[in-house]
């Protein structure tokens, strides 16, 4: 059966075909609802190329200080010695007429000893902390002794202008194994010679020479009218030791020994510019003599 599409009843039922689905699609699309939950992650892809080095970042700052390590293990143990103790260097200053005393034109004479053998000895006078003036060099004999001439104190004005006359200083004798010595030399302006006179000794001190000078007696060059330091031993445990001058005071000052036999005595010496002979007599018998040098003040 065919139908007539031009007939008056398909035209309007054509018509009622396309607004139904018009309709229909609005309705559908204004009716969708919302969105669904997001899938799973997909696979990683591929890694990308390596990109370009970025410029160096600045210095950051030091770290803080690391522990002490561990100590190192012990050395080995040195070689034993030969048991023979070294003697202490030590020199002597000979001068022509008062003891450790000369002027920058006057000769006198340095001896040495207990250096080790062919030892290179420098001798020089220690002026002050940064100046020391090199007098002499020597090579000392086998047994390590040696005696040198100086025939003055030949420096340069700028030295010279710096030596006070009248002042006590050090010779200095280095070896160059390490020996060391010194002595106190006094540089004055001129020495007189001195007068011998009649020296008295008191009667009560007998110094004829017995086993009680088995004590002894040092010091140092003295000053005039200042202090000056005399040392002593070999006397009696605490016995009693006076010391004074022979032809000058008899005691200048007095004082026990202490337990091993040994004394200091400090005496103010107010004595005129000479050379003298300084005695230290003990209550129980012991004596002891030094030449004491007396020099002027400044």
């Amino acid at each position: 059966m065919k139908i007539n599409l031009k007939s008056k009843f398909v035209k309007p039922y054509g018509l009622g075909l396309v607004s139904i689905a018009y309709i229909s699609l609005v309705i559908l699309i204004s009716c969708t609802g919302p969105l669904g939950p997001i899938g799973d992650t997909g696979p990683t892809g591929p890694t990308g190329p390596k990109g370009a080095t970025g410029d160096p970042g600045p210095t950051g700052p030091p770290g803080s200080r690391g522990l002490t390590g561990l100590s190192g293990p012990p050395g080995e143990q040195g070689k034993s010695g030969n048991g023979v103790s070294q003697p202490q260097a030590n020199i002597m200053i000979e001068t022509p007429i008062i003891p450790n005393a000369t002027t920058l034109v006057d000769t006198f004479n340095v001896w040495g000893s207990g250096f080790n053998s062919n030892e290179n000895v420098i001798i020089s006078l220690k002026i002050d902390d940064s100046l020391q003036f090199v007098l002499f060099d020597t090579v000392t004999t086998l047994g390590g002794a040696f005696k040198v001439r100086i025939e003055k104190i030949d420096a340069d004005s700028r030295v010279l202008s710096r030596i006070k006359l009248g002042e006590i200083y050090s010779l200095i004798a280095e070896g160059s194994d390490g020996s060391l010595a010194s002595a106190p030399l006094s540089i004055e302006s001129n020495i007189q010679p001195l007068v011998d006179t009649p020296v008295e000794i008191p009667e009560e001190k007998d110094l004829t020479p017995t086993e009680n000078f088995r004590a002894s007696l040092v010091a140092t060059v003295a000053v005039k009218g200042t202090r000056n330091s005399f040392w002593g031993s070999g006397f009696e445990p605490g016995e009693s030791v006076t010391l004074g001058i022979i032809g000058g005071p008899e005691i200048l000052v007095a004082r026990d020994a202490d337990s091993s036999g040994t004394v200091i005595l400090e005496p103010i010496i107010d004595l005129s510019a000479g050379i003298y002979t300084a005695f230290a007599s003990g209550s129980e018998g012991s004596i002891a003599t030094w030449p004491l040098v007396v020099v002027e003040g400044k």
